[in-house]
């Protein structure tokens, strides 16, 4: 396959960012954009035709992450995309349509997209080591049909399942805790929130602009700050244990 291939991932915990490296592997010399922090969302980044776009974010309760302008920094010019939603064993819901709509928008030809299980982000059970090598033997598969698409000349557009503008739903907020015992003053919870949703100096976080994705908990480096998942774990557990399989369409 001829075109150059970019891959650009939302991906607060990591999950995201690790389904993307298993897909991507599949071409040669793929660049990884990390789109997850505000700065690098400031940074249009423009495709053309001749390319090939991967782009990757977890779900949040079966939709897009709630963060403003997440792909708005990406142009196409009748560019080839491939979705990756990436989601912890629940549903994917909406978010693969969500995406379609979005990124089409802005001139992107969506001739791909997956589902894929990630670990999820308030269950330790939920998708835990996904995506797995069979996982890998799968979207490697998909990578294949990808290429011959691509060869073939075909970017007819794909129907893919779920709402493209559905009504948004508010964050999963689970009780969260900042030792201020154990807090160092490091700083590095607030620079790393993919929103900014914490204060720079006080460290305090204000749950009105918070996606509860945890990224601020899984990098702090002293473990000051901790979440209380036992309610919500219980009921994924109870209900949503059962692997499910990826999805590809194309």
């Amino acid at each position: 396959m001829k075109n150059k291939v970019t891959a650009v991932y939302f991906s607060p915990t990591g999950g995201t960012k690790l389904a993307v490296q298993r897909f991507a592997e599949n071409f040669i010399d793929t660049v990884l954009v990390d789109n997850t922090l505000p700065q690098q969302r400031t940074k249009q980044l423009v495709f053309e035709a001749d390319e090939l776009v991967i782009v990757a974010n977890p779900v949040y309760a079966g939709q897009m992450p709630q963060v403003s302008g997440l792909w708005r920094n990406l142009q196409g010019h009748d560019t080839p995309c491939v979705l990756l939603a990436c989601y912890g064993n629940r549903h994917y819901d909406d978010t693969l349509a969500q995406m379609q709509s979005l990124l089409e928008a802005q001139g992107f030809k969506v001739i791909g997209a997956a589902a894929v299980v990630i670990p999820h982000i308030f269950s330790d059970v939920l998708g835990s080591n996904r995506p797995n090598d069979a996982d890998a033997s799968v979207l490697a598969e998909f990578a294949d049909r990808i290429a011959a698409k691509l060869q073939q000349g075909k970017t007819e557009k794909l129907q893919l399942p779920g709402n493209p503008a559905p009504e948004i739903k508010a964050p999963v907020m689970v009780p969260k805790t900042l030792q201020l015992k154990q807090c160092n003053m490091c700083g590095t919870c607030a620079a790393l929130c993919p929103v900014q949703a914490i204060d720079a100096v006080t460290l305090a976080c204000d749950d009105k602009i918070c996606i509860s994705c945890m990224r601020c908990v899984k990098y702090c480096r002293t473990g000051a700050r901790s979440f209380d998942n036992t309610k919500i774990a219980a009921w994924l557990e109870s209900n949503f244990s059962s692997p499910r399989a990826i999805e590809c369409f194309s």
